[in-house]
């Protein structure tokens, strides 16, 4: 079922995420990407990824009472991901 999301209201949105490649992903996170005016906190620091394991973000996302209605074809709301290798930091939008 899908998820309906009112004006007004608050949602739990989650991500996971695991590396399932073979370095550590250092300070990996993920970041949700929403329409102008919602906001979305976490709780859920930035951290080192090993190989294999996994990372769970629950995020709380208000939704303005003011807010203009939401439209799957309209808006979209993704989540980025980002960890620093080499000193770099890179980003990768899911």
């Amino acid at each position: 079922a899908a998820n309906v999301w009112t004006k007004g209201e608050s949602t739990t949105v989650t991500v996971s995420l695991k590396n399932t490649g073979k370095q550590t992903l250092k300070k990996a996170q993920a970041v949700l990407k929403i329409p102008s005016g919602w906001k979305a906190t976490t709780k859920t620091k930035p951290a080192n990824l090993k190989p294999g394991k996994s990372l769970v973000y629950s995020y709380t996302v208000q939704i303005p009472a003011k807010a203009k209605d939401y439209h799957a074809y309209v808006y979209e709301i993704v989540y980025v991901i980002c960890y620093n290798t080499h000193g770099l930091i890179l980003t990768v939008k899911a």
